[in-house]
């Protein structure tokens, strides 16, 4: 059996800059709109980046990407299932980290659905 190439199924990707300290720099527009959110801190909008930014802050950039799957967050924006990847990059000078937003939410809404469906027949069996 092949691996899944996950990026077939990619519906959309937006990337976000943040500065060393977790504010705002750019984004595109892709999933949702960032106006609302430019110049204020990532950390108070994402409670799982500001769990882990201290450490993405001091790590490497060597030690980059870092990539969490299958996250379904709080933000009313983002409705679906989406991986985050976590890049550090310097532009113009200064450390940024990337945050690029994956949208998967058909594959891993159908792959959750494929386990319910087998543990169901699991459950009927014993």
């Amino acid at each position: 059996m092949q691996p899944l190439d996950k990026d077939q199924f990619l519906e959309n990707l937006q990337k976000i800059y943040v500065d060393d300290v977790g504010v705002i720099v750019d984004s595109c527009h892709s999933i949702f709109k960032i106006e609302d959110f430019h110049h204020k801190n990532i950390r108070d909008i994402f409670p799982l980046v500001d769990s882990i930014f201290e450490m993405l802050s001091t790590m490497a950039r060597v030690d980059f990407p870092i990539q969490i799957q299958k996250i379904k967050t709080t933000f009313p924006p983002l409705k679906g299932f989406y991986d985050f990847v976590f890049e550090k990059v310097i532009i113009q000078d200064k450390e940024m980290i990337i945050l690029t937003i994956k949208d998967y939410t058909k594959l891993y809404t159908n792959l959750k659905e494929e386990m319910q469906k087998q543990n169901e027949v699991e459950l009927k069996i014993k």
